[in-house]
């Protein structure tokens, strides 16, 4: 009679985490979820520019406030939107920031550290963040910036 108290007791133990595994990950997926996306678009027709694509993983619709891509000794390229862009489950959300500024003088685009954008809420998602597969991906889009943007000085330079 011990034994299948026993065999019983721990069924149930079993059973009761595997409950509650699967409620805290419905939980964790129950908000909204931005993931960040920084490109280099060199010459297109809006300029030389970054693409920050925003989409939201998570179920519930998320509002983006503010969306700005860094740079160390710089003021950062911004795009804010009054009131909030809804970005839906799924759906993305895309910024373009043109590298000139309203001064008209270029920021050198080899210097980015990274994009971030918040949220109505104050949440702050990063791009590349913690993930080395976003570092590395940030690497590889910087050295293709430095190759633009020599070659681009250099065509510059001859021209005058």
């Amino acid at each position: 009679m011990d034994y299948w108290a026993r065999l019983l007791a721990a069924c149930a133990l079993l059973a009761s985490t595997i409950s509650m595994f699967v409620s805290w990950r419905a939980y964790r997926r129950d908000r909204s979820d931005l993931r960040v996306n920084l490109d280099y678009r060199p010459e297109t027709g809006a300029g030389t520019s970054f693409h920050v694509r925003v989409v939201n993983f998570g179920r519930r619709p998320a509002m983006v406030e503010l969306v700005h891509v860094n740079f160390p000794s710089s003021k950062p390229l911004l795009e804010s939107f009054a009131g909030g862009q809804e970005v839906d489950e799924g759906q993305p959300l895309d910024v373009w920031l043109p590298i000139y500024s309203r001064s008209e003088e270029a920021d050198v685009p080899i210097k980015v550290t990274g994009a971030d954008v918040y949220d109505t809420l104050g949440n702050k998602y990063s791009y590349p963040g913690i993930s080395l597969r976003k570092r590395i991906e940030f690497a590889r889009m910087k050295t293709a910036i430095n190759k633009h943007w020599i070659d681009y000085l250099d065509r510059e330079s001859k021209k005058s």
